[in-house]
């Protein structure tokens, strides 16, 4: 996204109030999400889990089953993967409802339920509070500041309008590059 808009902006550079077609240009991604989200699939396991909760087994299920087979070539490799998939989801999704129900079920006040729900409201707001906490820095550290604003501190640095809005695309170039790099080694941890 970050390099279309600067690509976007490189093109546009000449264009005469430039500005006003950039910001407009920022529009289109939106509208285009707003429209097609009504043709996305339900997940599918929101939808198992909906059939377990529910006890309407069968047509959740077919619905998830068909989803997922519409991510894949057809092949036997691929129904196999779907079936496995769909066992996991299952019991992922059961073990997560006998946790809450006993939870639930024990609020007699003994140690144990109280403990464990404790536990896991510790973890949710230590969760929360890195996540948070992350982005506190990195907006009080000045990085966005200068990303966003690079084109106009080369401009202010001596450099032309088309050369700084090019090296701006350098730099969401880099960005990018870094990003996929950093998305292959957070899959190995």
């Amino acid at each position: 996204g970050i390099l279309s808009s600067y690509l976007l902006g490189l093109a546009l550079s000449s264009v005469p109030y430039n500005w006003r077609w950039m910001l407009g240009a920022a529009v289109v991604p939106s509208v285009l999400m707003l429209l097609l989200q009504n043709f996305l699939p339900e997940s599918p396991k929101w939808l198992i889990s909906q059939s377990l909760r529910s006890g309407r087994l069968l047509d959740s299920d077919t619905e998830a089953r068909t989803t997922m087979e519409r991510m894949f070539v057809p092949s036997p490799e691929s129904k196999a993967f779907v079936d496995t998939e769909i066992q996991v989801m299952k019991e992922s999704i059961l073990q997560t409802l006998k946790e809450k129900d006993v939870s639930a079920h024990s609020d007699n006040g003994s140690v144990i339920s109280t403990r464990s729900k404790g536990r896991t409201a510790i973890t949710f707001w230590h969760a929360l509070l890195i996540g948070v906490g992350i982005n506190v820095l990195q907006q009080g550290a000045g990085v966005n500041v200068v990303i966003y604003y690079s084109a106009v501190i080369l401009k202010e640095g001596g450099f032309a309008d088309t050369e700084a809005i090019l090296l701006s695309t350098g730099i969401g170039l880099v960005q990018l590059l870094v990003y996929f790099n950093t998305l292959r080694v957070v899959d190995k941890v």
